[in-house]
């Protein structure tokens, strides 16, 4: 559902322009980013301490149902696109891989994801908030 929203919705909101396609993907993830952050720190902060441990997940369905309430009501304007499996590059690939290599592969892309994003964070000054404000949420 979540590479849904990422990837297929902003592409029917803002079209085929891949800079929109940038931009809005990065605003949707730092909205992400803003909602996991803020929802562990009410969490940790607010809701544990007054409800303690097993009753401050009570929430949770109770968030779910808003969301999918909201969810309901959305409705997109515009023109619908409708792409075949013929249009999208590698969409009639059914390859057969053996299970192993699978699980490798995947050790593999997340060792390269944590690397690419380390460089990001200690290269660049203006990511560097980001290592301090991952770690204050791992602490709470």
């Amino acid at each position: 559902m979540v590479e849904l929203i990422r990837r297929i919705i902003p592409q029917d909101i803002v079209g085929s322009d891949e800079e929109k396609l940038k931009r809005m993907d990065a605003f949707v993830h730092i909205f992400y980013e803003m909602a996991g952050v803020s929802g562990a720190f009410m969490t940790g902060l607010v809701l544990i301490p007054r409800l303690g441990n097993n009753y401050a997940f009570i929430i949770t369905p109770i968030l779910f149902t808003l969301s999918s309430i909201v969810w309901f009501f959305l409705h997109l304007t515009g023109d619908k696109t409708n792409i075949s499996n013929d249009d999208i590059p590698g969409g009639n690939e059914n390859k057969k891989t053996n299970y192993f290599k699978a699980i490798i592969k995947g050790f593999i892309l997340f060792g390269q994801s944590v690397y690419l994003g380390g460089k990001i964070i200690f290269e660049n000054r203006k990511y560097f908030w980001l290592f301090p404000c991952y770690s204050l949420q791992l602490y709470v």
